[in-house]
């Protein structure tokens, strides 16, 4: 602990512009360089093909995709005092969000993180993302300070669909630097993590209500402003779609919450988002919905005459959100 505490000063310390840092001990032994000044250094890009993710020296795995950490800074033009043409300066430098997507490869650091931002508990992490080749040798890498989740996107769980799918993060570190990658990566998957997760693979529960037919609950996004942390969430509202068959239950409790007016806290609901491994029994993750009220309940649109399953569409609000993930799969 003393050690991590004297690193961090020392990344602190050597900065000018708020992006210099010192090598995280035991992120990947053998693979991180030695931290190199921006100047000799190409910072927008890397000519790679994966991106690993330490948190806090704990290796948490390859990211299916990244975007952002650059370091930019605000062109500002002010009037000339004398031509035609404005005068242009750069305002402060600032480094811009990272954005990654992760599937349930990835280990259990990286979700306890997503689940204490879910939860309202938001804690910044140091980390560094290393750009590797297709045979992991390490190219280039980011190490970042104080990043804040300030987004979590589930993606649409669909019947119907056979991809694969994704968690987004968005977080904002309040350092970064730039410096040379060596080494090789040397990451094995957990036996139990190694299948995907698909975006058919999933179950809707929700107290009270049939959801046997539920075929899709559209995308979810949290969100959380960077200045707030421990601050209120954007918890977004929930919709699911449902074959009319199975809508019973969901009719009388639109009837009851929304047309009678019996909607006070007694009558909402709790639930949960589960997502299945390929054999649809074991959980890997699961979104925990408390206090559920549904305000819409629609025909879905069809075209007259089609040959298809009649749909129904529910609108839920959510006050809280919260993720839960099966840690003897993850770690």
């Amino acid at each position: 602990m003393a050690n991590h505490g004297h690193n961090r000063r020392q990344f602190l310390q050597r900065t000018a512009l708020g992006v210099a840092g010192a090598t995280l001990a035991g992120a990947v032994p053998g693979s991180l360089a030695q931290p190199e000044t921006l100047q000799g250094v190409q910072a927008r890009g890397y000519v790679a093909g994966r991106y690993f993710l330490s948190l806090d020296g704990v290796q948490c795995g390859f990211v299916k995709s990244l975007e952002g950490g650059n370091i930019t800074a605000e062109v500002i033009s002010e009037p000339a005092s004398s031509g035609t043409f404005a005068n242009k300066r750069l305002g402060a430098a600032r480094v811009e969000p990272f954005k990654i997507a992760a599937d349930f490869s990835m280990a259990g650091k990286l979700f306890s993180w997503i689940a204490a931002a879910a939860a309202g508990t938001a804690r910044r992490q140091d980390g560094v993302v290393i750009a590797c080749d297709y045979d992991n040798n390490a190219k280039s890498q980011r190490e970042f300070s104080e990043g804040l989740i300030t987004e979590i996107g589930f993606p649409a769980c669909d019947a119907a669909s056979k991809d694969a799918a994704v968690v987004t993060v968005v977080f904002q570190p309040q350092t970064v630097h730039v410096g040379k990658g060596s080494g090789k990566v040397a990451w094995a998957l957990k036996q139990g993590a190694q299948k995907l997760w698909v975006a058919s693979n999933f179950r809707l529960e929700i107290d009270g209500l049939d959801c046997t037919k539920v075929n899709k609950v559209d995308a979810i996004t949290i969100r959380q402003a960077a200045a707030d942390q421990g601050g209120a969430l954007d918890v977004p509202n929930l919709k699911v779609t449902l074959s009319e068959v199975s809508a019973t239950t969901w009719v009388a409790w639109h009837d009851d919450f929304v047309i009678k007016g019996n909607n006070d806290d007694g009558q909402e609901k709790g639930g949960r988002l589960v997502f299945l491994s390929p054999n649809l029994q074991t959980e890997l993750a699961s979104l925990v919905f408390h206090n559920l009220g549904i305000f819409r309940l629609t025909d879905e649109k069809q075209e007259a005459n089609a040959p298809a399953i009649k749909r129904l569409t529910a609108e839920l609000y959510c006050e809280k959100m919260e993720l839960s993930y099966n840690a003897a799969v993850l770690g």
